[in-house]
């Protein structure tokens, strides 16, 4: 099965065999999840989970593999997206080497945000050392700083954006390259 998310969003997680774990990039609106399927496969060594509760549509691989072969329009769309998930994937790995936890999690932050239309996201620090590959401490230490900088405000599992455009210059180029492609290739952050 592939889900088309309609609201909400699912993170994609790679596990190792022993048990290690890191989201390596997040699907909502803007995608399907299942992007195996796109390029004929049936699975896959990762796993996704639904981050954010919402709506969506459910769609058996073999049905959508078949659609993709019968409709040119509706492959290209797929493999766009596919791309551009690939672009998002390679720039998580950028961002785990090369970028701070603050500047990681002010990505993380902004991307949640473009999937749920809303200023709160709702995650523990727990959860979000999982996403980021850091300490708990660190995700802390990250939020209390873009709070103290009244970037972002947060209560008990819930964390407020106040101020996107500030959060956007800590993330720095470590966020928007995907985004932009999304633009690039005609799908702007929209459904396939």
């Amino acid at each position: 099965m592939v889900v088309f998310p309609e609201s909400g969003f699912a993170s994609v997680v790679a596990t190792t065999e022993s048990g290690r774990s890191l989201e390596v990039g997040i699907i909502g609106r803007e995608g399907v999840v299942g992007v195996p399927v796109i390029f004929g496969q049936t699975l896959t060594p990762y796993d996704s989970y639904a981050q954010v509760a919402g709506a969506g549509f459910e769609i058996k691989s073999d049905v959508l593999w078949g659609t993709m072969q019968k409709s040119w329009p509706i492959a290209d769309v797929l493999l766009k997206f596919a791309y551009t998930f690939l672009i998002q994937v390679t720039h998580s790995a950028l961002a785990l080497s090369r970028f701070s936890t603050e500047q990681r999690l002010a990505r993380w932050l902004l991307m949640a945000q473009d999937r749920v239309d809303s200023d709160e996201v709702t995650l523990t620090h727990e959860f979000l050392s999982m996403m980021l590959g850091t300490r708990r401490a660190s995700v802390t230490d990250a939020l209390h700083l873009l709070e103290g900088r009244k970037i972002i405000t947060q209560k008990r599992g819930r964390i407020s954006i106040g101020d996107r455009r500030q959060l956007e210059k800590v993330a720095g180029d470590c966020y928007g390259l995907s985004e932009s492609e999304l633009a690039r290739v005609g799908l702007n952050g929209k459904r396939p």
